[in-house]
């Protein structure tokens, strides 16, 4: 289980981080690291709802994580889960694949 920790020091970052506490230090109390907004934070309705209307319009892996705010490598993760299948998330693994459509590499 993933530990929870709230960053309260700049008002725009009011938000709760889940993970571990070195890589929390890393992106809020060190600023070290450029991560995507929605970092570690967990997937809501929303979004996961999004990401499947992002399959359907022929998104790829970069243009949904521009839209989410997310790494490339969490949407390929979340693929896998809401699809239920590892093998998709092996193929899709390949960062040459991420400008190509999803649903192409998904429905092979």
């Amino acid at each position: 289980m993933l530990e929870k920790y709230r960053y309260l020091g700049d008002p725009s970052k009011q938000d709760y981080y889940y993970g571990d506490i070195r890589h929390f230090y890393v992106r809020y109390i060190a600023c070290s690291v450029s991560y995507p907004e929605n970092h570690a934070k967990k997937w809501t309705r929303e979004e996961e709802d999004s990401l499947l209307d992002m399959i359907n319009f022929e998104y790829s892996v970069n243009q949904i994580a521009n839209d989410l705010e997310r790494h490339p490598r969490s949407i390929v993760a979340k693929i896998a889960l809401v699809f239920d299948d590892r093998d998709i998330q092996t193929r899709l693994y390949d960062s040459k694949v991420f400008d190509v459509a999803v649903i192409s590499l998904i429905c092979c």
